[in-house]
């Protein structure tokens, strides 16, 4: 399969490809523009505003940023939850309503250490998932380090899963193993993607879509 290591250069690649020589000055004046675009199409997402639990990952500083999801979350009164790692593992923890609580998540993803203050969340009805790139048919492609594969494979068949990303990162194809599960639908600032889930073979994979049918990336 193939892993792009560093994330930030396959953007910065794509964004320069497309918008020429005033690509990152361009990128930065619309930015703006482009949160406030996804995330009115993610709260209008019905899967979204039903959610009374969602679990929002928190951001690397080339993803799409969530601490914006967050607040509009809390003030529709769902209950948060975040990413952390134990060990080899990704779990979700809840996420209190103090401000030091997010920072500490942050710390605690980065760090991979078992923050004390949160208490494990065992059901999920909606995950904001990031990637490298996704594919109109739900395909994801992480960083490589397989955390957001094995969590997503425990998660119950009715969570909905919804990855966010950049409309440069939605591309024709990427490589799917088996055991790779799909998302439901993609939110860019674009607006919104659904995915066929007709597509995919037992729910989750189309086996058509190795990476020989893929472009390389």
């Amino acid at each position: 399969m193939i892993y792009p290591i560093d994330s930030y250069a396959y953007e910065s690649r794509v964004a320069s490809a497309s918008l020429g020589a005033e690509g990152d000055a361009h990128a930065g004046r619309n930015r703006a523009a482009q949160y406030v675009s996804l995330l009115r199409t993610l709260c209008a997402l019905p899967a979204f505003c039903v959610s009374h639990t969602v679990m929002v990952y928190m951001a690397l500083p080339q993803e799409v940023q969530t601490r914006q999801i967050i607040t509009q979350a809390r003030q529709s009164q769902k209950r948060v939850a975040v990413p952390v790692i134990r060990g080899q593992d990704l779990v979700a923890v809840a996420l209190s309503e103090a401000p030091t609580q997010l920072r500490r998540a942050v710390l605690a993803f980065w760090n991979r250490m078992g923050p004390s203050a949160l208490s494990t969340l065992r059901r999920l009805v909606a995950l904001l998932c990031p990637g490298v790139a996704f594919d109109a048919r739900g395909g994801r492609l992480g960083f490589g380090k397989g955390y957001y594969d094995r969590f997503l494979r425990q998660l119950p068949a009715t969570t909905y899963r919804c990855g966010l990303a950049f409309g440069i990162q939605v591309v024709p194809c990427v490589p799917q193993a088996p055991h790779d599960i799909c998302m439901h639908g993609i939110v860019t600032e674009q607006g919104y993607i659904p995915v066929c889930m007709l597509c995919h073979r037992g729910g989750d994979f189309d086996a058509g879509r190795g990476k020989e049918n893929c472009v390389a990336l």
